[in-house]
């Protein structure tokens, strides 16, 4: 799990650093790229949470207030990423697009919550479809902002 939290991270910082020539609202839309980090880190401490739960270190309740918190926070932050990356696009395509987005990632954070009853196989399926939604989207997005 860590390797993979570091390649993420790195892969990160070497694409904020080709940055440089990339324009205003682009550079501001990157900052979507660590809230899904961010994201997925909330759902992978949920998943912790409720193995600690099922060894008694703490209630099902606490690690799905917890979870809940932490993609509160992710949610307030893309919403301010949305307003400054709104502001530097132009055109109205681009307005769209950034719109879209925002729309996709707020669907992606629901969609991270395991549903009550769900396989592992079928939740897997759901979030898979979510991230290929946000990957169109950003792919749209990066398209219109360039």
């Amino acid at each position: 799990m860590l390797s993979r939290l570091t390649l993420s991270l790195s892969c990160v910082l070497f694409t904020y650093a080709g940055l440089s020539h990339a324009s205003p609202a682009s550079q501001k839309a990157f900052a979507w790229k660590t809230l899904k980090i961010k994201a997925m880190i909330c759902k992978e401490e949920y998943t912790i949470g409720r193995l600690q739960a099922n060894q008694g270190e703490t209630t099902p309740q606490q690690a799905y207030s917890d979870f809940l918190d932490c993609r509160t926070a992710v949610l307030q932050a893309s919403k301010n990423v949305y307003q400054k990356v709104l502001g530097k696009a132009k055109g109205s395509d681009a307005k769209k697009a950034v719109k879209d987005y925002q729309v996709a990632f707020m669907t992606f954070l629901d969609g991270i919550d395991p549903q009550a009853e769900e396989t592992k196989y079928a939740y897997a399926l759901r979030l898979s479809a979510l991230e290929s939604k946000l990957s169109t989207a950003k792919q749209r997005l990066d398209l219109e902002l360039e």
